[in-house]
């Protein structure tokens, strides 16, 4: 039986003579309704009125519920909860088996009751448990409606959140100091409020822009940062490069020469002064075109206009223009054509070279009227001669030794030789008649007087001897008798000797024969031991002409140190062999006295091998009162001590460097060098209103001055004083209107004797309707149909162009102190048909402008809308190349005004810019109906 249970049972047995039942109630939840679970009651959820009635001795109720049951024996062994047999043990929480209506199955308690006391009564700032159940087996938890504390400082208006925690659900108000710059506010659920650093705004116009302004001061609660420093950038040649970025405001800023004039800009177009290349850009931080070449030739001179075009200038008629080759002299059978080496070629005065006529002159080669033997012949590099012909009769060839010609032809050569035949004899082949290799022609056939085998002789063949032995394959050739040269080279065990044939032939040293002296190898160190060798050794010849190499021998010693040694090392030098060294740091530092530290203990006595070193006193090294340098540091055993005084005691400090430089402006003190400093921290005061000092830390000690007489810096307040949060504030206004000065906030419509006229609204500039509305324009523009238009005639080539449409008035928008904007509307007409003979792009643009000073200087305006057609012209209107149609038609624009030009001397003008090549358009560009505001 449950808890419950045997209460009621108990209340049943003591009353049951007064009572049919026991009431018993429990606290109410939240917007709950008290039940009596003895009776009847209401339901906290639903307003019903609940029945219960229990009869202890298990028999059927009167209403025609589940019998009740005193014991498991009256549910047939089954559980018996709460009075009833239930469906389960429903021992878990907040669960019961007498929930009106549900008698005898195990369900949560409603909301709001707790009848077996299982949720505990808690105090509602814990966001613990209610005292009731949730309706859903659990104990309720205290909800949004009950106030709490999460122990947040950065939160308020805490409340809980019904799962037992404590939640901040407004965020508390930390905010910067009244005259705060750039601090931002933070807080810190440890310690509260404080400021963090914030942004400085950046100064960005194209004169100049002021950038990396810093935030300092902050740091505490309602701390006053202070923007300074930053650096100021004015763009010029003399202190920034073409192209050079800054980001400045979120936006990068270029410092471009587009139009000759250098300023800060956000497009990238600019001047790299390079004629040679167009559409000059900045790219990479660096100002560059798209290159083009203009090469000139010897009649026609080309310079880059700057506009990926070409001037073109010819040379004079008649100026040499080149040289040409004439052909090599050649021949026509016996015809001999001999050119001249060249010629000259001249200009045409239209830019063409005329090419010259190289013509030979032609000799037929003859022989002489009185020739009787020889003929005619032509060489290409020789012209004209002659050759010996045939003069008949017998020769006789057969005997080696000796030739017989018959009657021979002389005299030829020259041209128009006159041979004649005669002559004739024997030739005789010997080492005294003849020199080598000398020929004869006999019987038709070329004979050569040779030595061959020592026997000399005429032969058919070309073979003989030069005498000498190294050279074989000997025959005559243009210079006598020669062979290919063989080399025999000799060693310590061969020697090599010519023969005359190809190959070479070999001596052998006998075995045993010294053949070369080989170099042992360096001395060297190893595993502790000296390995010494001896210079060289020589080798012997093994008879057959190899030379055996000799080996080596080495000397080993192991380097050790002396049985005594204290701190020396063995060492090995493969010059000088074994010895000691005494190593860094052999002998320790002594660190322990935290007074004096003993340094630079050496290690003496190391040298020869075998050595027995000993450690040195070294160099003590104190710090203590009356004899300490503040930071002095010395490195021992490896680490930096530190000599320091902290907290009045005075010694060495093993990689503490902290200090106290005695400067209350100063924080996190540490040894820098041989002194102590720290990081400076900058109380900057407000006066007269606010004073601050440092306190020693990062912070400063603020003090404020109420009462103080003060100047807030605004020209148009007087009698400013003091205020207690440090703000100088309660001036009076010194505005007086009609004094001729514009201030204090005077306007145009408020004290219009000061200040002048108002910003003009819809103030025409141009119709053009009738005539030049006091605009002025170059030879190109010209008034048509009431608007202007700009559009050549006729050729227009004269260099490129700039023409301008300007209105020489000046116009007064210095009232103009928040806008003013342009209107007007443009047109162009483009030729897509247009062709030309390098196929380049016409490159004519129309640009809009205004000026602030009666037309010194001119701001470029980008359209606005751009037109259709126009959106890849970057900062102009422009004209498209060869199948590339800009065309648009009539568009209204409307662009704003830049501060520069709402000046009290304004002006406007379109600037229409082109090359000279082509014929320009016409019309091209169409400006009508210009307004202001």
């Amino acid at each position: 039986m449950s808890r419950r249970g045997q209460r009621r049972w108990r209340c049943f047995a003591a009353l049951a003579s007064m009572f049919a039942g026991c009431a018993t109630t429990t606290s109410p939840g939240p917007d709950q309704v008290a039940v009596d679970d003895g009776g009847e009651g209401v339901d906290g959820e639903t307003g019903e009125v609940i029945e219960e009635a229990t009869d202890d001795d298990g028999a059927a109720e009167a209403d025609g519920s589940l019998p009740g049951c005193a014991s498991a024996a009256d549910c047939g062994g089954g559980p018996c909860v709460d009075g009833y047999c239930c469906d389960g043990a429903c021992t878990g929480a907040c669960e019961a088996c007498d929930v009106a209506g549900r008698e005898g199955a195990c369900s949560p308690v409603p909301y709001g009751d707790d009848p077996d006391e299982e949720c505990l009564d808690e105090l509602p700032t814990a966001c613990g448990s209610a005292g009731f159940c949730n309706g859903a087996r659990a104990c309720a938890m205290f909800g949004e409606e009950t106030s709490c504390d999460d122990g947040d400082p950065c939160t308020t208006d805490d409340v809980c959140t019904g799962t037992g925690s404590c939640l901040g659900a407004t965020p508390s108000d930390c905010e910067p100091g009244p005259a705060d710059q750039c601090c931002d506010a933070a807080c810190d659920s440890a310690s509260g409020c404080y400021t963090t650093a914030g942004a400085c705004p950046e100064s960005c116009e194209p004169a100049r822009l002021i950038v990396g302004r810093s935030c300092v001061g902050c740091g505490a609660a309602a701390a006053e940062g202070i923007c300074t420093g930053g650096a100021t950038h004015t763009c010029d040649p003399s202190t920034h490069a073409a192209c050079e970025e800054i980001e400045c405001g979120g936006t990068t800023w270029r410092c471009t020469n587009e139009g000759e004039t250098w300023a800060w800009r956000t497009g990238v177009l600019c001047d790299d002064a390079d004629p040679c290349t167009f559409s000059d850009a900045c790219f990479g931080g660096a100002c560059s075109g798209t290159s083009y070449r203009c090469t000139s030739d010897s009649c026609m001179r080309r310079t880059c206009d700057g506009a990926g075009v070409c001037d073109e200038d010819p040379m004079p008629p008649a100026d040499p223009c080149g040289t040409e080759v004439c052909p090599a002299d050649s021949c026509t059978g016996t015809t001999f054509h001999d050119y001249a080496a060249d010629c000259t070629s001249t200009c045409d005065g239209s830019g063409n070279c005329s090419a010259c006529a190289c013509l030979p002159r032609d000799t037929a080669c003859a022989t002489g009227a009185a020739d009787e033997c020889c003929d005619a012949a032509c060489s290409a590099g020789a012209g004209c001669y002659t050759v010996p012909g045939s003069c008949g009769g017998g020769d006789v060839c057969s005997n080696p030794n000796l030739l017989t010609v018959g009657s021979v032809c002389s005299g030829c050569g020259a041209a128009g030789a006159n041979g004649v035949c005669g002559g004739g004899g024997s030739f005789t082949c010997n080492a005294t008649t003849h020199m080598e290799c000398q020929s004869v022609s006999c019987g038709g056939s070329s004979f050569w007087c040779t030595r061959v085998g020592g026997v000399w002789q005429w032969r058919a063949a070309a073979g003989c001897d030069d005498g000498n032995a190294c050279t074989w394959g000997d025959t005559c050739g243009g210079s006598g008798c020669a062979g290919s040269p063989v080399v025999c080279t000799s060693n310590d065990c061969v020697t090599r000797t010519c023969n005359g044939t190809a190959t070479c032939t070999e001596v052998f040293r006998p075995s045993g024969f010294t053949c070369g002296t080989t170099g042992c190898p360096p001395d060297y160190c190893a595993f502790g031991a000296f390995h010494d060798y001896s210079g060289s050794c020589s080798g012997s010849c093994d008879g057959t002409g190899t030379c055996v190499p000799c080996s080596c021998p080495e000397n080993v010693t192991a380097c050790t140190v002396g049985p005594t040694n204290a701190c020396c090392a063995a060492a090995c030098d493969s010059g000088t062999g074994c010895g000691t060294t005494a190593p860094a740091g052999a002998c320790a530092d002594v660190c322990s006295d935290p007074n004096s530290l003993v340094v630079g203990r050496a290690c003496n006595g190391c040298g020869p091998n075998g050595a027995n070193g000993a450690c040195g006193a070294g160099t003590p090294r104190d710090c203590r009162a009356g004899s300490w340098v503040p930071c002095q540091s010395v490195s021992c055993g490896g680490t930096t001590y530190y000599c320091t005084d902290q907290g009045g005691t005075i010694r060495w400090r093993a990689g503490d460097s902290r200090c106290d430089d005695g400067n209350a402006c100063t924080y996190n003190d540490v040894c820098t060098g041989s002194a102590c400093a720290g990081t400076t921290h900058t109380c900057d005061s407000t006066p007269p209103c606010i004073t601050r000092a440092c306190d020693g830390t990062i912070g400063c000690a603020v003090t404020y001055n109420p009462g103080l007489s003060c100047d807030d810096g605004n020209a148009c307040t007087a009698g400013e004083t003091c205020s207690a949060s440090g703000a100088c504030s309660g001036g009076s206004s010194t505005a007086v209107c009609g004094d001729t000065v514009c201030n204090c906030g005077e306007t145009a419509a408020s004290c219009p004797g000061d200040c002048g006229v108002p910003c003009p609204t819809g103030v025409t500039i141009a119709t053009w309707d009738s005539g030049a509305d006091g605009w002025t324009w170059d030879d190109l523009w010209r008034r048509s149909g009431g608007a202007v238009v700009a559009g050549a005639t006729a050729s227009h080539c004269g260099g490129s162009y700039t023409d301008n449409l300007t209105y020489t008035s000046d116009v007064d928008l210095s009232g103009c102190t928040t806008a003013a904007t342009l209107h007007f509307s443009v047109r162009l007409e483009d030729d897509s048909s247009w062709t030309s003979e390098s196929s380049t792009d016409k490159n004519q643009r129309l640009y809009a402008e205004c000026s602030g000073d009666s037309g010194t200087g001119w701001t470029p305006l980008t359209p606005n809308p751009w037109p259709a057609n126009q959106s890849a012209c970057a900062a102009s209107y422009c004209d498209g190349n060869q199948t590339i149609n800009r065309s648009f038609s009539w568009t209204a624009q409307s662009i704003a005004l830049p501060t520069a030009c709402r000046t009290s001397q304004a002006r406007f003008r379109f600037r229409a810019t082109g090359s000279c090549i082509w014929d320009l358009m016409n019309p091209g560009w169409y400006v009508d109906a210009v307004t202001i505001n």
